[in-house]
């Protein structure tokens, strides 16, 4: 695989900007800040787009400064074709499309390719072997302790960032933490959970629980609409009664007894009326008292002129009216009754008495009569006035009037039938009152014990979720010792694996290196010796010295070799990728550059970017008469220019 060209339309301080890059040796040269950072990232960003988690913040921080678009395009060549990688990381920061540009196409599978045209590499692995930059810690006995790391994860891993005693440490302390996470009384408190379930559950089926507050309820407002219903009726019922106790009042009423005593009182008084009537209509009703007071008069008169005719008789002359009269009468009641004098004149005074005082009883009897018939017929008109709305005496008017009293009597009866009616709902209402009560208390009985079913189906709740909780927990046990036994195979096996690739690839990766770094350093050291506790030593003709005691530079070298090493063992011993240098000789002295930069375009196949803020590398490739691609980066203009140098 070899980069041909890259086009940057907006990346972080970079757009616009685009680049051709020589099929070996590249250098990207730049003062700090002129964008070498951001460059090689965005190549990164070109092959493997934001998947990390790192990636993902970087994808944030490298937003365009001042272009719109965010992305841009690289080329490169692969089995004799040309491709072109497109990518806009403003729509989807994983997304790319992948161009064939021999065959004029789309590429059929496009992320298969790509990463056939990586040789499998990761972004992981790009990151670990073909980017390669310096050792990061300063001091020496810290880079020391850097390299040895990175030389026993080579040998016992075949990666430089994968730690198999790190992975150990791991596994052990994941399984500390699982066991710490057992728990061993799930399962007898499980059992016991279980009983007390079933407990409850019994207990809730009893039919003394079953839940009958709606029937109440029911029953309750039943009752109440029962009470309201009569308590209308009632009212309704008194209303009535109090209207017609109000009819019956206003009428002087109280009672049926006083009806009738009053209704057999006008009759009384009608019958005197008719009495009365007919005595004044009667015939010769003034005859016969005027014939007695005629009478008597007329009796009076002849005793008085007897008593005159016998004293005066001796003086009577003729022609004389009171002395003829005198005589006649006297000699006729003489002839007549053959009385004297004396007792005609007492029999004729007795019957003038008798008459006049029967003419004087005649005519009292009368007025007596005439005053009953007045006095009765103003009464009865009065009666008859209020209760048969006619004034007038006569039958038709009394009829009505009996039918008043008959209506009076009837309304006394129904009085009576209302008021029992009234006591039968008062003692209903009452009855009711009871029930309701009775029934309010049979409620609230209810409601209490539906209260502690409540309380009993929450602890019932509660006692479930326990129980489902701790079936979890016997299953999370098993899983966790499954866990565990599995990370303790896992161990083993892992120890066992370190092993066999420190046996096998370890020695191929301590033979790589032995072989890159006598090249690099110029032969000053001919190999590198990791032994089985990881005492790392090199070969000095013969000598073998420690790590630690080599300096800074030297170890910096190391590290280039075991990049380069493992790079190669990933390629299976082939170069198939291209390299990238981020400063990785910035630690160099010249003597080391140009041993280092020698070996590499001597023995290196694969294309090589090598980003700089020095001239040096470009200066010693000059010098040595090196191909290369210069490519200028300015920090303000971020454009560059190329120079190639045969």
């Amino acid at each position: 695989m070899k980069l041909l060209d890259i086009h940057i339309r907006g990346f972080g301080k970079l757009h616009d900007l685009s680049m051709t890059f020589d099929p070996d040796i590249n250098i990207i040269y730049g003062k700090n800040e002129a964008g070498k950072s951001t460059l090689h990232t965005f190549l990164g960003a070109m092959l493997f787009g934001f998947k990390s988690r790192s990636g993902r913040l970087l994808y944030e921080s490298l937003a365009p400064w001042k272009a719109k678009q965010y992305g841009g395009s690289l080329r490169f060549s692969f089995e004799d074709h040309i491709y072109r990688i497109e990518r806009d990381f403003s729509k989807a920061p994983d997304d790319f499309f992948l161009m064939d540009e021999t065959e004029g196409v789309p590429a059929p599978q496009p992320e298969l390719l790509l990463q056939r045209a990586l040789n499998g590499l990761s972004e992981t692995g790009f990151m670990n072997t073909i980017s390669i930059g310096q050792l990061k810690t300063a001091a020496d006995s810290g880079m020391a302790e850097e390299l040895k790391r990175y030389i026993t994860n080579l040998n016992t891993t075949g990666s430089i960032d994968l730690s198999a005693s790190a992975a150990i440490d791991y596994l052990h302390a994941q399984k500390r933490r699982i066991e710490e996470r057992l728990q061993p009384d799930a399962a007898k408190n499980y059992a016991r959970t279980l009983s007390e379930i079933k407990k409850l559950e019994e207990e809730l089926s009893a039919p003394e629980n079953d839940n009958r507050i709606g029937e109440f309820s029911g029953l309750r407002a039943e009752v109440k609409n029962d009470i309201l219903l009569l308590k209308e009726q009632k009212e309704a019922l008194v209303s009535q009664i109090e209207k017609g106790k109000t009819v019956l009042s206003e009428n002087h009423f109280t009672d049926e007894a006083s009806i009738h005593a009053y209704e057999k009182e006008t009759q009384e008084v009608y019958a005197d009326y008719c009495r009365s009537e007919r005595v004044l209509k009667r015939r010769g009703r003034l005859i016969v008292p005027l014939l007695f007071l005629l009478l008597g008069m007329g009796s009076a008169f002849s005793a008085v002129c007897m008593l005159v005719y016998q004293d005066l008789y001796p003086r009577a002359h003729a022609g004389d009216l009171f002395s003829n009269v005198g005589a006649v009468l006297s000699g006729r009641f003489e002839g007549v009754l053959g009385l004297s004098f004396f007792p005609a004149f007492l029999l004729l005074s007795g019957l003038a008495l008798f008459l006049l005082l029967a003419a004087i009883v005649l005519l009292l009897n009368g007025r007596h009569h005439k005053k009953i018939f007045q006095n009765t017929e103003r009464l009865l008109s009065e009666i008859l006035r209020a209760h048969a709305g006619d004034p007038q005496v006569n039958e038709e008017t009394m009829k009505l009037f009996a039918e008043r009293m008959q209506g009076f009597v009837k309304l006394c009866g129904t009085l009576a039938a209302q008021e029992s009616q009234l006591a039968s709902m008062n003692e209903t209402l009452l009855s009711l009152g009871e029930r309701q009560q009775g029934v309010q208390e049979q409620l609230a009985a209810q409601e209490r014990q539906q209260h502690q079913v409540e309380q009993k189906l929450t602890e019932l709740n509660n006692y479930k979720n326990q129980a489902e909780e701790l079936r979890r927990a016997i299953a999370d046990n098993q899983a966790l010792k499954a866990e565990a036994d599995a990370i303790a195979i896992a161990s083993e096996t892992l120890t066992a694996l370190g092993k066999t690739i420190q046996s096998s690839i370890g020695t191929y990766l301590n033979a790589e290196a032995g072989r890159l770094i006598s090249g690099i350093t110029g032969g000053i050291y001919q190999s590198l010796d990791a032994g089985e506790d990881m005492d790392i030593r090199l070969n000095a003709d013969g000598r073998m010295i420690p790590l630690g005691s080599v300096s800074s530079g030297t170890m910096d070298q190391i590290y280039l070799a075991l990049r380069l090493a493992a790079a190669r063992l990933i390629e299976g011993g082939e170069d198939i990728l291209p390299l990238l240098f981020d400063d990785s000789f910035a630690l160099y002295d010249d003597d080391r550059l140009q041993h280092t930069l020698v070996f590499l375009t001597k023995t290196c196949k694969s294309q090589l970017l090598i980003f700089t803020c020095h001239s040096r590398e470009a200066e010693i490739l000059t010098k040595n008469g090196t191909p290369y691609n210069m490519i200028c980066l300015s920090p303000k203009t971020t454009t560059f220019s190329a120079v190639g140098t045969a």
